[in-house]
């Protein structure tokens, strides 16, 4: 994974959301439940205003739902959105947010790949991240047929590789960086592969963007 962290070092943008900035495990579970189906462009708008007002669980957990859902609004989902937070924001300040992953995902709207961004970004431990965009990436990188095409990010293959190519010390970096890649390059239409920094060994450049795959090789994502 060492050419994918230099092309990350590189990236002018790496920085540029502020929960990638921070320690603090509620604003990086607030950012996710944000961040869900909707563009990190987007969330950025409203992520400073929303932390002023709300700065810990136990301001969220009191916090009038129309006036949250006025903060967010412009996201998209609020109902949803807003019944994750204020579930969340309620066990977290009754309980506190743990440093343990399995205590993490019992925390409503939490689940493994959250847990898994709170503990590489805020505590440091080496846990891969892995959703549905970082999954597609290692499914074109080895060829891989998920178990489920709909859920690829829960099959134990994916998973397993995942954490395999975790340098180690290194998992924040790791998992930013993947994201960045599905991001920027490993887009689930019209990939830029030719400027990816796996493309050398790459499956599915060498197989596609070469010419030497058929229709069954073509990735499902």
């Amino acid at each position: 994974m060492k050419p994918l962290l230099e092309w990350w070092e590189d990236l002018n943008e790496r920085k540029s959301y502020p929960w990638r900035n921070t320690r603090d495990p509620y604003a990086i579970i607030v950012a996710e439940i944000l961040l869900q189906r909707t563009k990190r462009d987007a969330v950025i708008k409203v992520f400073n205003d929303f932390l002023k007002k709300y700065p810990n669980a136990k301001a969220l957990s009191k916090s009038n739902p129309d006036e949250l859902k006025r903060i967010i609004g412009s996201l998209g989902l609020t109902n949803v959105r807003v019944k994750l937070l204020l579930n969340f924001a309620k066990v977290a300040a009754e309980k506190g947010i743990p440093k343990d992953y399995n205590e993490l995902t019992k925390l409503p709207g939490v689940g493994d790949y959250t847990a898994s961004m709170v503990m590489s970004l805020a505590y440091g431990k080496d846990f891969a991240a892995v959703d549905k965009n970082v999954a597609r990436i290692f499914i074109r990188l080895f060829d891989l047929t998920p178990a489920n095409a709909d859920r690829p990010q829960d099959d134990p293959t994916v998973r397993k590789i995942a954490e395999k190519c975790l340098p180690s010390g290194k998992a924040k970096e790791y998992n930013l960086a993947l994201v960045d890649l599905g991001w920027y390059i490993c887009r689930p239409k019209k990939p830029l592969c030719d400027i990816c920094p796996l493309r050398t060994g790459c499956l599915y450049f060498l197989k596609v963007k070469r010419g030497k795959a058929n229709k069954d090789l073509q990735p499902r994502l």
